[in-house]
């Protein structure tokens, strides 16, 4: 792609994130909160009411949404958290959105992942080094990933991220010197 600013990186509203950690107790009592036979599996993520369910780990999930999961009302889920091991991980974090069509060239250019579509699709969640930041990346949309980052890291990425104007050809022509 020659244009290098046909993707933009905005910060989101803060969401509620809760980190849940348990066991295979906690992974049944979640597929059951899904009405599913089992749970997702790392790297999936899954509407769970009017949040997300992020699988990061075999053990180890994100919950993330507008509201606090244990007050939701769910009761289901209300049971895979009590049997499990739950943290309030909000106010950690940043969540940055990049979209447009040249997010997946920008990204691969600051980290190791194959971001393609049939590999990486659409609901997909990993954690990575991202300009060698540890960011939980997610899949939003074919052209619109969601990065959650370290509070303290948000500025540095989102610089880092910064569409880069397309270089401008007058001037490179008549710094050395040329016309073209």
């Amino acid at each position: 792609m020659n244009n290098r600013a046909d993707y933009r990186c905005d910060e989101q509203p803060a969401a509620a994130i809760t980190l849940l950690q348990g066991t295979a107790r906690t992974r049944h009592a979640l597929a059951n909160a899904l009405a599913r036979t089992q749970a997702p599996a790392v790297g999936e993520t899954a509407a769970l009411g009017s949040s997300t369910l992020f699988c990061l780990q075999p053990n180890a999930w994100w919950i993330v949404g507008n509201g606090d999961p244990h007050r939701d009302g769910d009761a289901l889920l209300a049971e895979a958290i009590a049997r499990g091991s739950s943290l309030d991980i909000s106010p950690g974090q940043r969540i940055l959105r990049l979209r447009g069509a040249g997010v997946v060239e920008r990204l691969s250019q600051a980290c190791a992942l194959d971001l393609r579509l049939r590999t990486f699709g659409v609901g997909r969640c990993t954690r990575c080094r991202l300009a060698d930041v540890a960011v939980v990346m997610h899949r939003v949309e074919e052209h619109t990933f969601d990065l959650y980052c370290p509070r303290s890291y948000g500025d540095y990425l989102a610089t880092v991220l910064m569409p880069l104007p397309a270089p401008d050809k007058t001037r490179l022509c008549s710094a050395t010197g040329r016309h073209g």
